[in-house]
């Protein structure tokens, strides 16, 4: 079971879904944000009304990060370096490997490890 504060933290993202033009917004919503946030819809898939928050969520992240990779020349599958972490000194090379990293939670990350993991932190929501 989710606590209130879970609860109220789903909500807000679900809210905020992916979206490359709010990609430099100071309040996180960013490719770092956008990976923890997939983390986090993943884990909570299984709760109530989860499903369709991590459709969402992930149809949204996918449209947001293939729409906005360089389709051309030498950069072709690199990504802008535009989130606030990126351009201001990750540049392209964290650009791109955080988007990637984050196009393959669901491939790298088993949701009951996830959930095991988190139940250590569990007291922070307490």
């Amino acid at each position: 079971a989710l606590s209130p504060v879970q609860a109220l933290q789903l909500e807000r993202m679900a809210a905020n879904p992916p979206s490359w033009d709010r990609a430099g917004e100071t309040s996180g919503r960013n490719e770092y944000y956008w990976y923890y946030g997939s983390l986090c819809m993943l884990l909570a898939r299984d709760q109530t009304g989860g499903i369709d928050r991590w459709r969402d969520w992930n149809a949204g992240l996918k449209r947001t990060l293939v729409d906005n990779q360089c389709q051309q020349g030498p950069r072709r599958g690199s990504f802008d370096p535009v989130g606030q972490w990126a351009a201001h000194g990750g540049g392209r090379v964290y650009q791109t490997a955080l988007n990637i990293l984050t196009l393959e939670v669901y491939y790298r990350y088993d949701p009951e490890y996830l959930r095991a993991r988190t139940g250590e932190l569990a007291y922070l929501w307490e």
